[in-house]
């Protein structure tokens, strides 16, 4: 321990003048950057599609993939989370039950069906209420991927979600009276959608 106290200065210069720098020079070299006006992301300039002799493709401006962008995203953001909590629920599985299996016969997929996915069924009911609630909230990935087009969601408002419809409403426009009830509205269609869900992983639960 007293070695990476003494190692403590050394690693934060270090961090500071070596590693930052060279992070920084990574993500400079991706938006278009002049040192005066905020960087625009340019990415490989849509590059890779010119090398296959396509076309670029304008993947933002574009309404009708608004849609797999964000679904995209939110299963990339999302599927580490719920991968952790399947992880952890299968680990609270007695192992007896599948070596008790396996003595009778039971294949891997048998195992699987007639034991992990009973056993796991409080955590899949917990992992699709909250994934649906993380749905229904969904705002920065509108608000950073569309923050250059005048419409908060997008191209023809293609990608329009409830939350940035309500912080549009509510602090653009300064509908406040408008944006509250949109903000109640959203919290009962998120209760009544998690009561039927929890009432559905109860039910089959008790099966």
């Amino acid at each position: 321990m007293t070695s990476y106290v003494m190692l403590l200065p050394f690693l934060t210069l270090f961090a500071g003048f070596v590693i930052w720098p060279l992070l920084n020079s990574l993500y400079l070299s991706l938006p278009t950057f002049n040192g005066v006006t905020p960087p625009e992301f340019a990415g490989l300039a849509n590059t890779v599609l010119g090398w296959a002799g396509g076309d670029p493709v304008a993947w933002l401006a574009t309404p009708g993939l608004t849609i797999p962008i964000m679904v995209l995203m939110a299963t990339w953001s999302g599927m580490g989370y719920a991968m952790v909590i399947f992880v952890a629920g299968i680990h609270t599985i007695p192992e007896e039950y599948y070596e008790a299996a396996r003595i009778d016969g039971a294949t891997t997929w048998k195992q699987f069906r007639g034991i992990t996915l009973p056993l796991l069924r409080p955590v899949t009911t917990y992992v699709v209420v909250t994934t649906m609630i993380a749905a229904f909230q969904v705002f920065e990935a509108v608000y950073i991927v569309f923050r250059q087009v005048s419409s908060v969601g997008g191209v023809l408002d293609s990608g329009l979600m409830i939350v940035p419809y309500l912080y549009d409403m509510g602090f653009t426009k300064f509908q406040l009276g408008y944006a509250s009830a949109i903000a109640w509205a959203l919290f009962l269609i998120i209760f009544v959608i998690s009561m039927v869900q929890l009432r559905v992983g109860r039910a089959t639960r008790e099966l």
